[in-house]
């Protein structure tokens, strides 16, 4: 995953002193909690990035959501010092790197599953161990998507490595063996 260095500056802020305070879950759950709020309410989210409303009246509507949903006093503040930076269009972006750094932190690792079919649960599991062996991470988090265009197999995505395991794979290496000709 590629993140910038304003991102990785606000998230590794962020992760660090809620590391620090021993408060990260609780923090992670604000975060999602936000987002979440955020997502049904756009035009709640487009105040926040407006560049022609002042800082004061988003500090003001922030601190009445604060109020109104009771989030955490050091999440308060993390968000107040978006606001003051003009930073808050990185929200979503240094979320991602903290759900990053909080996966390499309990040494988890999250991939993505491209199945043909839903795989059963042995699958699933076999996978898990499998990646989890040639990888070293002491947990594997998958997230299975379908793609009937395989035709059967399975591509594994995790971090920059691509593992194609599907027949469509296999198909096309036979037809650039054979030299197109099928």
């Amino acid at each position: 995953m590629n993140f910038n260095s304003l991102v990785k500056k606000y998230g590794d802020s962020f992760f660090s002193v809620a590391k620090q305070e021993n408060c990260l879950d609780s923090l992670l759950e604000n975060y999602k909690n936000f987002m979440i709020f955020l997502e049904y309410s756009k035009y709640i989210n487009e105040i926040f990035i407006s560049p022609v409303i002042s800082k004061k009246e988003k500090l003001d509507l922030l601190e009445d959501i604060v109020k109104l949903v009771g989030y955490d006093t050091l999440f308060y503040n993390f968000l107040r010092i978006l606001i003051l930076n003009n930073r808050f269009k990185y929200l979503t972006g240094i979320y991602d790197y903290i759900l990053y750094l909080n996966n390499e932190y309990n040494n988890i690792l999250v991939a993505i599953a491209i199945f043909a079919y839903k795989p059963t649960d042995e699958i699933i599991n076999r996978l898990k161990d499998r990646l989890s062996s040639i990888s070293g991470y002491s947990k594997v988090e998958l997230e299975l998507k379908i793609n009937k265009n395989i035709i059967g197999g399975f591509i594994v995505k995790y971090k920059d490595i691509i593992i194609d395991a599907s027949i469509e794979c296999a198909l096309q290496n036979l037809v650039n063996k054979v030299g197109g000709v099928v």
